[in-house]
């Protein structure tokens, strides 16, 4: 297999890896939209510890079952070497078509090429490497950087919420300590503890 396709299909994996990262910051970002809806209800409408524990948990069940089932469906989507390929092209106009040909060859016919096909695929090895393949098909250097940003601050956030209230409830309640006082917003408000 020639190393132009190996680093196609290596770009591949990665466009894969991004794209998860990036449904991991949209998934920690619902998880705390939902722990914040949770904290506001519960500052207007107190609930138990049981129904908001059962509530916290089917919604991280949820939560983790969305994030693998799109995890999978992304890897399972992620772009083949002849799109990967288009998009060098674009990116490099002077390979003239040159890496298409070469991805569509070595993908339709096993290894029995004329003088003709094997002089394209010597070309699209020498024209290419995988500088050329990686700057063409990565995301920009922006978007890596505002990706790594955002699933820091996503997970910075959930590691605060958990001190909120409905969170501290739940926690109170797997914990079995009986008699746990989780004291809200609203009651420091009232004057309570």
């Amino acid at each position: 297999m020639p190393e132009f396709l190996n680093n196609l299909n290596k770009e591949a994996r990665v466009a894969a890896t991004w794209r998860i990262l990036l449904i991991s910051c949209v998934t920690l970002g619902c998880c705390l939209g939902l722990v914040a809806l949770l904290d506001l209800v519960d500052r207007v409408v107190p609930w138990k510890e049981d129904s908001i524990a059962v509530l916290l948990v089917a919604a991280i069940i949820l939560a983790v079952c969305s994030f693998v089932l799109l995890a999978l469906w992304i890897y399972r989507r992620r772009p083949n070497a002849q799109e990967l390929a288009a998009k060098v092209e674009d990116a490099n106009p002077d390979l003239m078509d040159r890496l298409n040909c070469a991805v569509d060859l070595i993908e339709k016919k096993d290894g029995e090429y004329n003088r003709m096909e094997e002089r394209v695929l010597e070309e699209a090895s020498e024209k290419t490497n995988s500088t050329i393949i990686s700057k063409a098909t990565r995301p920009s250097g922006q978007a890596k950087w505002l990706t790594l940003i955002a699933l820091g601050m996503a997970s910075g956030m959930i590691a605060y919420a958990l001190q909120w209230s409905p969170v501290q409830k739940a926690m109170g309640y797997f914990s079995g300590e009986v008699g746990l006082n989780v004291s809200t917003r609203l009651s420091a408000l009232d004057g309570g503890d």
